[in-house]
């Protein structure tokens, strides 16, 4: 005989994150600062190869961040969220294709 279990929902979280990007020509290279409603803070160094932009966590700090948008053609963006732990390699938290509606 098969029982089914009934779906529970419940709110996990609420999260928003403040994004501020720029030129630091002292650095020589793009910077960007994040802070999100949990107090996180973090400056992320941030390069252009082609057509990706990547910014990573700067430092040694316990999870790192690395976020890449990648121009894939003129209506279409792969943007993609990583984290490291404790010096373990990058893994794949989350990635959308992104597509212009014009």
């Amino acid at each position: 005989m098969s029982r089914e279990m009934p779906v529970l929902l419940a709110f996990v979280l609420h999260w928003q994150l403040r994004w501020l990007a720029g030129w630091d020509p002292q650095a020589g290279e793009y910077r960007a600062s994040v802070a999100d409603n949990y107090g996180h803070v973090e400056i992320l160094s941030g390069h252009i190869d082609g057509d990706l932009l990547t910014f990573e966590s700067i430092g040694s700090p316990p999870v790192r961040l690395r976020l890449s948008w990648q121009l894939v053609d003129e209506a279409t963006m792969v943007w993609r969220n990583e984290v490291a732990v404790q010096g373990d390699p990058f893994e794949l938290v989350e990635r959308y294709v992104c597509t212009s509606i014009n």
